[in-house]
């Protein structure tokens, strides 16, 4: 059963409500410290869920015995990425990922995902791929998955593999109904960035005196910039 936004909103009050009470009997509560820092990051005050988190670890490292958390570290990892403080993403990411594995759990794709984001931000783009592979190998339906992927192959000059994941995550947005969206995933989107990839290797076949290969790739980047166009409503057309 779907969660309504409302239930989603209560669920968050009830858990800020316990968080907070228990931290007034025991300052020294890192599980509730951790509670509300978990809170904090869904309502997307990413730097105050840091600050809960950060006192969630120190907390449950003074206790007997010490725990460390992988939920923390993903939390925290995940607030870091959004505030683009990337180096200190990646430490949380890894962490928590090292200590999943440590355990013999296996971390969600998201995680692996992410930590990927914030290894090709520093140009590790081979390490970020093996990333981006393990994430699709565990989740083939989440668009931003493939985009993650198709933008480090395209990175990496593997044009046709950057096509073929574009693709994959523009299907995915036709089944779930996103067409066009001013920001984030949608066909349209997808459909601009196998464009680029088109454009990108007509100009590599015409570095290498390949004409006929880069007029073939220049005509699919065309048709796909124009196909992408269609899908813009007329509202909004030109305003991009």
């Amino acid at each position: 059963k779907a969660v309504s936004p409302h239930e989603k909103k209560d669920l968050r009050d009830r858990s800020t409500v316990e968080a907070e009470r228990r931290l007034a009997a025991n300052p020294e509560d890192g599980w509730a410290e951790a509670l509300l820092g978990h809170v904090l990051h869904r309502q997307g005050k990413h730097a105050e869920a840091i600050e809960h988190l950060t006192k969630a670890e120190a907390l449950l490292a003074k206790s007997n015995p010490p725990v460390s958390e992988p939920i923390v570290y993903q939390l925290r990892g995940d607030s870091h990425l959004i505030l683009n403080k990337t180096a200190e993403a990646h430490a949380d990411l890894n962490r928590h990922i090292r200590l999943m594995e440590g355990a013999g759990k296996r971390p969600d794709a998201m995680a692996y995902s992410r930590r990927g984001l914030t290894r090709a931000s520093v140009g590790k783009l081979d390490e970020a791929l093996l990333d981006f592979n393990m994430a699709v190998s565990l989740r083939q339906d989440l668009p931003e998955i493939w985009n993650n992927r198709g933008f480090c192959r395209f990175k990496l000059g593997d044009f046709d593999g950057a096509i073929q994941d574009y693709k994959q995550g523009a299907l995915l947005c036709q089944e779930r109904g996103l067409v066009y969206a001013v920001a984030g995933d949608s066909v349209n989107a997808f459909l601009l960035r196998i464009a680029d990839v088109y454009l990108s290797a007509a100009r590599a076949q015409l570095a290498a005196n390949d004409t006929d290969a880069a007029r073939a790739s220049e005509a699919e980047a065309s048709k796909y910039r124009a196909d992408a166009e269609l899908l813009v409503p007329k509202k909004t057309a030109g305003k991009e």
